[in-house]
């Protein structure tokens, strides 16, 4: 090699510390935009019907391509009939025992595996950056009134506190907890609040009444648990976390989407209901 090809190539190596090195693509998903629909699988979980939304719809369901739930296990899943259903020995319970009774939109599911009766958020992985889930790890920890932590949201709230789990957890610095404040009168509140590093945020459930026979679901006693509770999913947004929460009740099942901005959150205008009462 020549002095001029040498000196050539350490001048390219100079140029190159000082160019700006590339950065890696932030996955996230747009909670504006977000899109879906909900179903729930069927006895063997190897499809799944979305109920309720009426005939002619299926153009509109054939773009959806992958189904979350279970904690941010991902199906992919592929349209494939309309089911008519059959009245007549319908339970009129949206459960899977009753699964081809009803009337719905079927997809099968072509990749992954499903438990029996579980509900899914389905999407186009197009515009619901799959990258964007989180790790979920499912916890029922009871913790005492006088911890850290249950201080800490009590004194935010400003009202004492009579039960507490941490029911999630994210990462190191993102842990959700379910927290029941003691009774005001007629008032009653439960929060699902998110500690991130040194903050609290909070998503409240108030309510008002004369009796703690059925509170915030029928027949709930006035009472919250952690087991009525699990998440479908968990993903990153520009400004924090997307959450995809069920709530268990004595009749059924809510689901519904919740975001923070970084200081609170905001329920999203998705949501789902099973009626499941026992026959």
């Amino acid at each position: 090699m020549n002095i001029g090809a040498i000196l050539f190539l350490l001048f390219s190596l100079f140029l190159g510390s000082f160019q700006t090195p590339v950065s890696e693509p932030v996955h996230v998903i747009d909670t504006e935009s977000m899109e879906g629909v909900f179903g729930f699988t069927n006895a063997d979980g190897t499809s799944i019907i979305v109920h309720g939304l009426g005939v002619g719809q299926e153009a509109a369901m054939s773009k959806w391509n992958k189904a979350i739930g279970e904690s941010g296990k991902v199906l992919s899943v592929k349209y494939a009939t309309y089911q008519k259903g059959n009245i007549d020995k319908s339970s009129g319970r949206d459960t899977s025992y009753n699964f081809e009774n009803m009337a719905g939109y079927i997809f099968n599911v072509k990749e992954g595996s499903s438990t029996p009766n579980e509900t899914y958020f389905l999407i186009n992985e197009n515009d619901f950056d799959l990258k964007a889930l989180l790790p979920i790890k499912k916890t029922e920890d009871a913790l005492k009134n006088d911890s850290l932590i249950a201080k800490e949201i009590s004194a935010k709230k400003q009202r004492p506190i009579t039960n507490i789990w941490q029911i999630a957890q994210f990462s190191d610095s993102q842990k959700l907890f379910l927290v029941k404040f003691k009774r005001q009168g007629d008032d009653m509140l439960f929060s699902l609040v998110l500690q991130r590093e040194d903050k609290l945020l909070f998503n409240d459930f108030p309510a008002k009444t004369k009796d703690e026979i059925s509170v915030w679901r029928v027949d709930d006693g006035g009472e919250v648990t952690p087991d009525m509770f699990s998440l479908l999913f968990a993903a990153k947004t520009s400004d924090g976390l997307a959450l995809s929460i069920e709530w268990w009740g004595s009749e059924g099942e809510n689901t519904f989407v919740i975001a923070d901005d970084g200081e609170q959150f905001h329920e999203l205008p998705i949501s789902y209901y099973r009626y499941t009462y026992p026959t």
